[in-house]
């Protein structure tokens, strides 16, 4: 996937993003990819550290993200990378209520349970997992 990309076969009309930028940002997420299956091949072990180099990876040609005020005002935001989220990242639904994520503060804490249960299967059939 990562040598077929063709610049000159983006054209402006398919994407509001810059052809050059857009192949960096598809071969970004090729190397996310890869690290994903590194993971489940057992060849790397799931850390935070590996999260924080995932989240780096996949946002390394992406300097802002799209935010929504208080007011509803739509802003670029300085995007943070291979961190945890910083600000709430909640999101409103169609008919206005909130759908509301985890706060900051607790995203530390809340990966590490992730990575504990994670490990209590880490012997076990991944395909029996998923179907228990």
């Amino acid at each position: 996937m990562a040598h077929n990309f063709a610049e000159e076969l983006v054209t402006r009309s398919n994407t509001n993003i810059e052809p050059s930028r857009l192949i960096d940002m598809l071969r970004d997420q090729e190397s996310a990819i890869q690290l994903v299956i590194d993971c489940v091949a057992k060849s790397r072990e799931l850390t935070k550290g590996l999260i924080h180099e995932l989240h780096a990876i996949l946002t390394r040609h992406q300097e802002t993200t799209v935010a929504v005020d208080q007011f509803g005002n739509r802003l670029d935001i300085v995007l943070v990378k291979g961190k945890y989220k910083e600000q709430p990242n909640n999101s409103r639904r169609p008919e206005g209520t909130t759908n509301e994520y985890c706060p900051p503060i607790h995203v530390e804490s809340e990966m590490d349970k992730l990575i504990a249960w994670l490990a209590g299967y880490r012997d076990d059939d991944p395909v029996i997992v998923a179907g228990t």
